[in-house]
């Protein structure tokens, strides 16, 4: 009796059709950081590369003895009940193969209200405006982390936003 081949699953399929349009995305923009402002109106792409992270993240976890849930309701959402089936060995070399970004390189501020206002005061002593480029980095802001510039933008659209009422 011959036995006819088995189906891919569905998921392999998913996996191999989201695999190739992350290598597309890979050519046209030179890096692997799918994100809301970069999908392109591939919202599945996004939530694809989302898992991955979120599961890679898990297995690392559950390997270093930690507690694999990750802290945030949202991020648990993403993580499959064994994230090792999602992320197969295979799976994981072939997205190493193009260069997958595991990290996004964001890395939240330890910095408090306090230390960008002083950092604040420092660029007004220096340059003798508040008016600092929303991109500027100080030279002790690691890369990764939100600037002073983007700060300073922020505080203005609240204070904005407290004016008009709290719109």
């Amino acid at each position: 009796k011959v036995i006819p081949p088995t189906k891919p699953k569905s998921f392999d399929k998913t996996f191999d059709d989201c695999f190739a349009r992350l290598e597309a995305f890979r050519t046209r923009h030179g890096h692997t950081r799918v994100s809301a402002k970069t999908h392109g109106g591939d919202t599945n792409l996004f939530n694809f590369v989302r898992h991955l992270r979120a599961n890679m993240a898990a297995i690392n976890s559950r390997a270093a003895g930690e507690d694999e849930r990750p802290s945030s309701a949202r991020r648990r959402k993403l993580v499959r009940a064994d994230p090792e089936k999602l992320l197969t060995p295979g799976r994981i070399e072939r997205l190493d193969a193009i260069g997958f970004e595991w990290e996004t390189g964001y890395v939240k501020s330890t910095k408090t209200w306090e230390d960008y206002f002083n950092d604040l005061l420092d660029y007004f002593s220096s340059h003798g405006t508040f008016d600092v480029p929303r991109l500027l980095r100080m030279e002790h802001e690691t890369k990764g982390t939100s600037t002073l510039g983007h700060w300073v933008y922020r505080q203005r659209e609240m204070y904005r936003k407290e004016a008009e009422g709290g719109k």
